[in-house]
Parts: structure tokens; sequence; C-alpha cells
């Protein structure tokens, strides 16, 4: 009889028997916590949570533009002091930063704004803000400043103004583009209103310096609200109808070197041609869409409602429609969240869906309900989960004033 030592077939399965007796005696030696870590862990849902942390801290006043940059939470709007819902406040005029770990307000973190702030801009060293002011932190600044995250200093090397307000910030590497009501842009206010100044509601500048860029040349026939860069693709949103002299309603795309138009025309559902009127309040763009929030009169086929784009072809893929305007939107883990005033489907408490990026359908675990006509006006997205801005003091019936976080689940380990 042949050794079971020496058969081939035999070594493998002594050498399986010992393995699995190894196995055996590691696994019996383990505490019991760390037995347990060794099962898999079931990935969390991409959803945020429908119920907010009820620690954030808010403001006392309507919240028009939002920023993350790690743990920090920037707000900008139209208000006086942070508040706790409670009773409890600090003085903080129209721009404020929270702890998102915490959701108290930065106590280092003080610079008043003499006006409303529509647009920010951050990272980790700097926030860029605009709006329609003369001033920050006592600093003269006209409609745009650089503030650095660490304090909110006004930053000196950053000059820019214009001759109307910013309600759209978006950045490229070293280039800022600018949009809004104005017609001129200069470092200055003392040299607005040349003709080298002229730039019709859209400009790009140097981050760093505020200069203006001279070999971009971009315009808008009417107000831009809402700015994003893919690769070298501008996206421009707002209440216009041509972009560059050229027909585009509402939404646009210009290169982010020269400003010269690119992309395709983006075609509203359920309208035949030009809508008369696309108001598209904000927008959120991936390489294989783009995603808008969308006002204006109903009877323009056009407003009320979100919508998403194939951004080769500029075809509809799908949209949602609202009671009232689509005014928020941003894409996270694959999900969208849009923000609009009103109502959906004729629940006047909702005031902001989650929506799957790929098919549209609606996530109907995520409604969570407000008070508040106005709604959610400004949403964005951070490790922690999706935070909410606007004019509204109460979700599911808790205090939660005009701010809210709304965590990711944690993960699970699975059975």
């Amino acid at each position: 009889m042949t050794s079971l030592l020496r058969a081939p077939a035999g070594r493998a399965r002594l050498a399986a028997l010992v393995a699995l007796c190894v196995a055996l005696v590691v696994t019996a030696g383990l505490p019991a916590d760390a037995a347990q870590s060794q099962k898999r862990k079931k990935a969390p849902s991409p959803y945020a949570l429908a119920t907010p942390a009820t620690k954030q801290w808010g403001v006392d006043g309507p919240v028009y533009a939002l920023a993350v940059t790690g743990n920090m939470l920037i707000v900008g709007g139209d208000f006086t002091h942070a508040v706790d819902g409670h009773g409890g406040k600090v003085a903080r005029r129209n721009l404020a930063a929270f702890s998102l770990k915490t959701g108290q307000p930065l106590g280092g973190w003080r610079a008043g704004v003499t006006g409303p702030v529509f647009a920010l801009a951050a990272t980790k060293n700097y926030v860029w803000v605009g709006g329609s002011f003369d001033k920050v932190d006592g600093v003269e600044r006209t409609n745009v400043a650089r503030l650095t995250t660490s304090g909110a200093k006004v930053d000196p090397s950053f000059q820019l103004a214009t001759s109307g307000a910013v309600r759209a910030l978006a950045r490229r590497s070293s280039r800022l583009f600018v949009g809004g009501d104005f017609q001129y842009a200069a470092r200055t206010a003392d040299d607005l209103f040349t003709v080298e100044s002229a730039h019709d509601r859209l400009v790009a500048v140097n981050g760093g310096t505020g200069a203006v860029a001279t070999n971009f040349d971009a315009s808008a026939g009417g107000t831009v609200r809402a700015l994003d860069v893919v690769g070298k693709r501008l996206y421009v949103g707002g209440n216009f109808l041509e972009l560059n002299g050229a027909v585009r309603a509402g939404l646009g795309a210009v290169s982010t070197a020269s400003g010269a138009l690119t992309g395709p025309t983006f075609r509203f559902p359920g309208v035949s041609g030009t809508p008369t009127e696309a108001i598209v309040f904000s927008l959120d763009a991936t390489k294989k869409r783009v995603v808008a929030a969308v006002g204006g009169e109903a009877t323009s086929g056009a407003g009320n409602q979100v919508v998403a784009w194939n951004s080769s072809t500029g075809n509809p893929k799908w949209r949602v429609q609202f009671g009232g305007d689509g005014q928020a939107v941003k894409v996270a883990r694959g999900i969208v969240y849009v923000g609009f005033h009103r109502a959906y489907q004729g629940n006047d408490k909702l005031r902001l869906l989650a929506v799957k990026l790929s098919t549209g359908a609606i996530r109907k675990a995520f409604q969570p309900k407000f008070n508040g006509f106005w709604g959610v006006r400004a949403i964005a997205a951070s490790q922690r989960g999706i935070v909410a801005g606007g004019q509204f003091t109460r979700i599911n019936g808790k205090a939660h004033p005009r701010v809210a976080l709304f965590p990711y689940p944690q993960a699970t380990t699975a059975k």
C-alpha cells in the first residue's frame, strides 16, 4: 500500500486538515468582541436618515448658501444671530460657521457682512463669499471677498468688486468663476463702469488675487444663479434665455479656459422648443449627468421641477415635479437631494426629497416634514451627512432653526 505521506492527494488532504485545526484554535483564542468583528460588515445605505441631528445650531433669518470644508459648516444668508432653537443665541451677521461634530457655532469665527450672502465656495484654507454687501468684518469689499477658514480674517491679497450682487461661485484649480446680477467686474469699486471692466453677469478671476482673467469671455442674457465645474466645462444656470448670444434657456455650458460656448442644448421634458421661462436656481453635475433645480412659471413647462440630463446629448433622463420652485440640489453618493417650496404631490409639509441619480426613483423613506412656505434653499454634502438650509424652523415637529444636518446611517454587522 502506498504511504499517505507519499501520495500527492494525501498530502493535500493532510495540509487542509492542519490548516483547519489552526484556524479553529486561533478563533477560539480570540475575545468575544474580536471574534464578532470577524463577521462581514454590511454596507450602510447611501441615503441620509430622515431624522436630523438634534444638536445642530442654526440662524435667525433665511439661509441662501452653505459650504463644507472638513468638519466646518459655513452658512450664508440674511440673519443677525446664530441660535439653538431654545433661546440661546450669539451674534453672527449674515455669515456663520459651525462644527459638524458638535453642531455648535465656532467661537473664534466671526466676520460680519453688511448685506445678504448668496454664494459660498470653500477649500481647506479659504472661503469665498458672494452677495450684496460693501463691507466684511469692517473691511471694504464690494459683493465678493475671500476669508481665511482659520479665524475668518479678510484676505488682503484678494480684491474684486462687481457692479451688482454675486449669486454663484465655483472653483477650478487657481481660477474662480463668479456669476450674478452684475455687468461690470474689476479689482476695486473705483475701477468699475469702464469698457475694460464690462462683464455681463459672468467672469473668471484668479482665486488668490481677484485679478480678472482677460482670456475668458462669456456672458449671460440674465441673472446667473448657479455654477458648477466638471473637467474643462463650466455649467451655468440662471434666469436667462441666451448664453454667449446663443439660445440656452436657463442652462448651458462654456469652456473653463476661454468662456466659449460648449456642450449641448439642454432640452426640458414636456416642452416643445425653447421654454418661455426657465430659472435654474441650483445645479450639480457629474461626468455623465447634469441635475438642476428649476423654478419659474409652471405654464412655461420648465418650472417647478428637478431634471437630470445626459451631459453629452442634453436629453432629459428623468424629472420630478413640485408645487413650487425647485430651489436647491446636491448630488452625493449617487443620490440627488433636492429642495423646493410649497408642496410635493399635495403634501404641503415636504420640502426636501432624495432621488436616485441613475433612475429618478424617489426614496419614500426619506420624507422629513418641514414648516414654513419657502422651505429648503441650499444643500451641502459632508462626510457626516446632508445639510439643508432655508426658511424653516421645525422639522418633524422639532426645533431646527433654518439649518439641519441629516446624518448618514452607520455600517451594521450582517447576521
